[in-house]
This record gives C-alpha cells, structure tokens and sequence, in this order.
C-alpha cells in the first residue's frame, strides 16, 4: 500500500511541477502501468484469499460482540 501511495504521490508532483522534458510523458506512462500491474495482482490475491479473509473478519467481529468461540 505505501508503494502504491508513493508511485501516486510521485505522479502527482510530476504532473503539479510541468517540466519542460519530454521524458515526462513517459515516465507517467510507466507509473500508471506499474500501479495498473499492482492493481491487478491485488485484485488476483483478495480473488483468491476471499474466503479466507471473509472467515477471519467474521471470526473478529464475533469475538468482539462476545458471540464467537475464544
């Protein structure tokens, strides 16, 4: 998450300063192919640790609200 985060930051400022090269283009092209690469890997792993995930979050909200086995 904090790599997503600093590729978005660094993009941003990119975008904010204007420079005068031409390598500019480019290098926003390369961060949003690499966020957009992130992105589809996390989306593949929650895909595939769903259930899992979904089971872990029902056991903690249960064990907060005093209902779930210990």
């Amino acid at each position: 998450m904090q790599l997503i985060n600093y590729l978005y930051t660094c993009a941003m400022v990119r975008l904010m300063r204007g420079s005068d090269k031409d390598e500019e283009g480019q290098t926003l092209v390369e961060y949003g192919l690499i966020i957009a690469l992130l992105s589809i890997v996390l989306i593949g792993v929650l895909g595939l640790l769903g259930d899992e995930l979904e089971n872990v979050f029902t056991e903690v909200k249960d064990a907060l609200a005093g209902t779930g086995t210990p």
